[in-house]
């Protein structure tokens, strides 16, 4: 199942458009949360007057990576089955929409590349968001590798190549990125952030030579290749056995509202947030729980809250809204139907763990 996106809308141009007349003599200051703020009949103007000095600075601050139990344990799992081997060539990290695991790609690139192993990462969704295009991956990788002489346009078009491009360009490509990953000492990783743009495919025929095109292009390359993907990923770990025989299956989970050790972590994180924000945490605690509800446990889809709220307006000699955390939070009818079919794939992904 496709599930949701959570859409947040950086509406950081409405108010920058929002600025006052410099000549106004109705215009007031005021400072909210050390931010200075003028007002007049146009609205609200953030002026720089402390370390959180705009929208801008707050969702830049919302941005940093934020380490928290869950993400140390899946960061953990994915140094070691790709630095140290796991004697699989492929490792599938999965989760629930929303648990964060796109922030784990950037810290795992760089903890690989500080102990000297060769990393390019990627984002699919930048390159085939309609129809997914291995070409357009193989150019990708390609262009964040040395760059050796792509080779003849004469190269032979492999069978499993021909599952979204024609031609021979896609062959050049991919040996071109072959050719530069074969040419490191230690086996490189590729770090493959939002495979959904792989795995969802019409058609179980389609997603098998999917999965065979990455381990034949692993392969060839001598490489661990490392997908970030959300529950669909487990379709493709049921219909072929013999591609899931070189799957390492990391699971990156949500945090439980059962679970007290849960509840304590995902506490802290919210206080941390706060913090980032300087809110007062005797106000921010009671919101704890209904954010916990509502993002069914999911850091990521948490980050996006704040972010949400941070860019509401604020009133102009006012304090920070609270309610803004409030009116930012996921619909009941989206918290429940999430969680539902959350605790269904978690069930379903412990049997290839």
């Amino acid at each position: 199942m496709d599930y949701p996106t959570i859409q947040t809308h950086l509406r950081i141009a409405d108010l920058a458009g929002a600025v006052s007349n410099p000549g106004s003599e109705s215009r007031e200051q005021c400072t909210v949360d050390g931010i200075a703020i003028h007002s007049d009949e146009a609205g609200p103007t953030i002026v720089a007057d402390s370390e959180t000095s705009s929208q801008e600075d707050a969702l830049e601050l919302l941005d940093r990576d934020i380490s928290h139990p869950k993400i140390k344990q899946a960061l953990a799992e994915v140094m070691r089955a790709a630095a140290q081997g796991s004697g699989r060539p492929i490792v599938m990290v999965v989760g629930p929409p929303g648990v964060g695991k796109s922030h784990l790609v950037e810290p795992a690139e760089r903890k690989l590349s500080d102990i000297q192993v060769p990393t390019v990462a990627i984002k699919l969704s930048q390159i085939g968001a309609v129809d997914f295009s291995f070409k357009s991956m193989y150019m990708s990788l390609y262009d964040k590798l040395p760059e050796p002489p792509l080779p003849s346009r004469r190269a032979p078009i492999l069978p499993h190549d021909r599952v979204s491009d024609s031609g021979r360009g896609i062959c050049r490509f991919r040996s071109a990125t072959v050719r530069a990953l074969n040419r490191e000492s230690k086996k490189p990783v590729v770090l493959l952030d939002e495979c959904a743009h792989i795995l969802n495919v019409n058609g179980n025929e389609k997603l098998i030579r999917h999965g065979q095109t990455l381990r034949s292009f692993g392969h060839d390359a001598g490489a661990i290749l490392v997908m970030f993907c959300s529950y669909n990923g487990i379709p493709l770990l049921k219909i072929d056995r013999e591609l899931l025989r070189r799957i390492k299956v990391i699971h990156f989970p949500r945090y439980h509202e059962e679970v007290e050790a849960d509840v304590d972590a995902y506490h802290k994180v919210v206080m941390s947030l706060g913090k980032r924000l300087k809110l007062d945490p005797t106000k921010l605690g009671k919101l704890v729980l209904p954010l916990m509800e509502r993002t069914v446990g999911c850091v990521g889809t948490t980050m996006n809250v704040f972010r949400e709220a941070v860019i509401e307006p604020r009133s102009a000699c006012g304090s920070f809204d609270y309610k803004a955390i409030t009116r930012s939070l996921p619909s009941e009818n989206y918290a429940t139907e999430l969680k539902r079919e959350v605790l269904e794939k978690e069930r379903e992904i412990a049997g290839f763990l």
